[in-house]
């Protein structure tokens, strides 16, 4: 995808399989949310099924940025049903999990999705969704996601 994590990006994609793995850590700028959408865009226009898992360590709560993400996936809803086969996120803070699945009542995910407060528990969800469908996700999926939050400094369980 669009984004590089060597690049200082406060948002970095990476894939591990079928699974786009990406990581909100830091303040966001318009750049790197423009970024990032092309990124999706990119993955979209592969049209095939992918699973994601995004790790929401900091992330800007800007309101035009929230509106421009929000709006990406009202315009895109119809692809993220059809080729996003679910998305685990990964909420290390708990007030931050209770505020993301609040807004989530209001609006709705195109795709299932679980709020979670670590790897483990997204990696089993994310092996569920994948089966679903015959996508094979890597045995290591739990490290990798682990690996990410300690490099990051919280607790990768």
């Amino acid at each position: 995808m669009g984004t590089d994590p060597t690049n200082g990006s406060p948002i970095t994609v990476r894939e591990a399989g079928p699974v786009t793995i990406t990581i909100f850590d830091g303040e966001q700028l318009e750049a790197d949310v423009d970024a990032y959408l092309e990124g999706l865009r990119e993955l979209h226009d592969r049209d095939r099924p992918y699973v994601g898992a995004s790790l929401m360590l900091r992330y800007s709560a800007a309101p035009g940025q929230l509106r421009r993400v929000g709006e990406w996936m009202r315009e895109h809803k119809d692809d993220v049903a059809r080729l996003c086969v679910g998305s685990a996120i990964i909420a290390p803070r708990v007030g931050f999990r209770f505020v993301l699945s609040s807004l989530f009542m209001i609006q709705r995910m195109p795709m299932p999705y679980t709020v979670v407060s670590g790897s483990r528990e997204a990696a089993e969800w994310i092996e569920l969704r994948a089966r679903s469908v015959d996508l094979r996700v890597p045995d290591d999926l739990a490290a990798v996601l682990a690996e990410e939050l300690r490099g990051r400094g919280y607790d990768g369980a």
